[in-house]
């Protein structure tokens, strides 16, 4: 059946259309792209991308794929590493950052999509959009597949609520995406309660989230025991400090509304009440909406929100840092520039929180006003703060990686050595 023009504008303006779906989909991902163009059109590796998935996927055979890495599995990151170590090499840079893209691309598409039933309305859908499209430069997004897999959790809970594709092949293709989400970091032990409930409570017939979920919360639990790493100082008693408080604030609530990454900071904070104040009240607030929110939302948001919250609580509690005390561990994550790893579970659930909490605060004619001055806000902060184009303050060693890659694979020598981005990593590469 051939769409009129009217059809395709009449489909657009519902929310529950595939039209609409891909349509702000698509807006939020030129949004991305243009905030940080650099980091596609010269492309770099970072940190875990070149050091360990790509070049041990190169030197190693494929029993690199089940090698853990900090206590867990990463097998989706060593599988990709190990294909992309098969194609041409001076592609890899290019195709580790598209697929950065498209993995936050799949988080936008499923976030949207009628089938997970997050958003029901329009006003909901656009601003999570806008939020998206302002989001701050936290190190999880923009063109960074090691931290960028962090979204893959969030896309493998989407699969877990959504309603099955209509075609087998979309069947397919969400399955073995969510197996593959079940194999990294500690993703499985969150799937693992809403697929029991799921299917224990609500019927469901689908039996392969649950078991593929059990087994692998299984297999990374042994993982994590087994493993000799570095355990996080932060205690369970620690967390009940104003220092807490402080990097739910700085590192998510603050975020998620100027869209930039700006603290209070901790000598202030230390040497003044007034600061405490203001955090305590504000986190007060957050929960209190939070609580309003639930009371209004379909188990879909429930299940999206445990799984944020799971992870966030996870961040908080278990960060790597070289310290002794727990006190400076909560420290140094509540300052924005020293711990921003896996803040983008908080910042999306505090975005998920306003965007709920607005349309319920608010009458029909205020809604679009008070969208209208929040996006507003946040537009002209990232504009003073100068991150509305995103900086990560990388190196261009797009000139060392090609000839490195070209004298590797001329034969000229056996080894090379090349720098990847954060100064001092370097990947190494060997024949084999």
């Amino acid at each position: 059946m051939k769409l009129t023009k009217q059809a395709v504008v009449k489909s657009l303006k519902y929310p529950l259309s595939s039209w609409q779906t891909a349509a702000l989909t698509t807006v939020t991902a030129v949004a991305y792209l243009v905030r940080a163009h650099g980091y596609l059109f010269k492309p770099q590796l970072f940190a875990e991308d070149g050091v360990l998935w790509l070049a041990e996927g190169h030197n190693k055979n494929v029993t690199a794929l089940f090698q853990p890495v900090n206590g867990f599995f990463h097998f989706p990151e060593r599988l990709f590493g190990y294909i992309v170590a098969r194609l041409p090499l001076q592609f890899a840079p290019f195709i580790f950052v598209m697929t950065a893209w498209l993995l936050f691309i799949l988080l936008t598409y499923y976030l949207l999509s009628s089938r997970t039933k997050i958003f029901a309305n329009n006003y909901e859908r656009l601003f999570m959009v806008a939020a998206l499209c302002l989001v701050a430069n936290i190190n999880e997004l923009f063109f960074n597949f090691s931290n960028s897999i962090f979204l893959m959790g969030i896309v493998g809970t989407l699969i877990l609520i959504a309603k099955q594709p209509k075609n087998r092949l979309g069947v397919v293709a969400e399955k073995v995406i969510f197996f593959l989400s079940c194999f990294t970091l500690p993703f499985a032990w969150f799937y693992l309660p809403i697929a029991l409930v799921e299917r224990f409570k609500y019927k469901r017939s689908e039996w392969y989230f649950l078991i593929t979920s059990a087994v692998a919360s299984v297999a990374q639990v042994i993982c994590y025991i087994v493993s000799h790493v570095n355990r996080s100082p932060v205690t369970f008693l620690s967390l009940f400090s104003k220092w807490t408080l402080l990097e739910l604030y700085n590192q998510m609530i603050i975020p998620a509304i100027r869209f930039a990454r700006i603290d209070i900071p901790v000598l202030d904070y230390s040497l003044h009440y007034y600061p405490v104040f203001v955090v305590s009240l504000t986190v007060i607030a957050m929960l209190t909406a939070t609580y309003a929110v639930l009371r209004k939302s379909n188990k879909q948001v429930w299940y999206l929100l445990f799984f944020l919250a799971a992870m966030t609580f996870a961040s908080v509690k278990s960060p790597t840092l070289s310290v002794k005390l727990p006190i400076d561990a909560l420290k140094i994550m509540a300052v924005v520039r020293g711990g921003s790893r896996y803040f983008v579970y908080g910042v999306l659930a505090v975005t998920l929180i306003y965007v709920k909490t607005a349309y319920i605060a608010f009458k029909p004619q205020s809604r679009y006003i008070f969208l209208v001055v929040f996006m507003g806000f946040g537009l002209l902060t990232s504009w003073h703060y100068q991150v509305f184009f995103i900086d990560k303050g990388f190196t261009d060693y797009t000139h060392q990686y090609s000839q490195g890659i070209s004298q590797f694979q001329s034969g000229k020598v056996n080894k090379v050595v090349i720098p990847v981005n954060p100064t001092p990593w370097r990947m190494t590469l060997m024949s084999h």
